[in-house]
């Protein structure tokens, strides 16, 4: 992307940007098999992105982004990376919310049964990033990822009606399907039902992937028709604001607290 704009800022050469990783692990996209991550790894090398493993962030000054070996195995301490911007990708974690809350949590995460209720407090459901199944109840444990997420909604949504109705509840469980990530313009990797794939391929999967998860057909035409566009013509940057948005209000002062149901 950075390549493709910077045409429309002639006082800005591409040869003039540098994008460093700096990643705290031992490799980028923990979680997928070893050779996707060691082609993505690749591929944002020849594209002029500079990757730097086992090494964490300290502190940003807002000129300087200060760095911390995390192997001290290769004798290398800290280092500095000139910046003026920083994008931090740490990770998630809930909010605070959820960490004040009267719920039994470990490390910010609402404790639930097998069944997603909380446990504690029955006819309660937590779902998604903010809860995690009792490990005393299912070894098996789940990644906080959107398919975990909406599979787990699936499953609390069965479960109430079949609360109201005094029915037996359904257990969550899942199979992984896989998983993909965008590497860069018209490149990917992607890992399904034990098939890895790589590149131009990869990169169809995972468009393809998102339009299925769209509500509407009209929705995924109008994004399908935008994708493709961009397949024979330069990034379009430009965004077209006609319709003014009222702002929101947070609250509202009431006379009669009753009126509220």
């Amino acid at each position: 992307m950075v390549a493709d704009i910077s045409k429309y800022y002639p006082n800005i050469q591409t040869d003039d940007i540098k994008i460093t990783l700096a990643e705290a692990g031992s490799e980028i996209l923990t979680g997928f098999p070893r050779k996707l991550a060691e082609f993505a790894k690749t591929k944002l090398m020849e594209r002029g992105v500079e990757v730097l493993l086992n090494f964490g962030v300290r502190s940003f000054d807002g000129k300087q982004v200060y760095l911390e070996n995390l192997e001290k195995s290769n004798g290398k301490q800290g280092s500095t990376i000139l910046a003026s911007t920083l994008v931090w990708t740490a990770g998630i974690t809930p909010i605070d919310l959820i960490k004040d809350s009267l719920f039994k949590t470990e490390k910010g995460r609402i404790i639930v049964d097998e069944f997603l209720q909380v446990s504690g407090f029955p006819g309660v459901f937590a779902v998604g990033d903010c809860c995690k199944i009792n490990p005393a109840l299912n070894k098996k444990q789940f990644p906080p990822t959107a398919q975990i997420a909406e599979a787990q909604a699936k499953t609390a949504a069965k479960n109430l009606r079949r609360l109201l109705s005094n029915t037996d509840m359904e257990k969550f469980d899942y199979e992984w399907k896989g998983q993909s990530a965008i590497i860069g313009k018209r490149t990917g990797v992607a890992s399904f039902f034990g098939m890895n794939i790589v590149g131009f391929w990869a990169f169809v999967a995972w468009r393809n992937l998102y339009l299925s998860k769209m509500r509407s057909w009209e929705k995924r035409l109008r994004v399908w028709i935008d994708w493709n566009v961009g397949l024979f013509f330069s990034r379009d940057i430009s965004r077209l604001k006609v319709l003014k948005k009222e702002s929101q209000i947070d609250y509202k002062e009431l006379d009669e607290v009753d009126e509220v149901w």
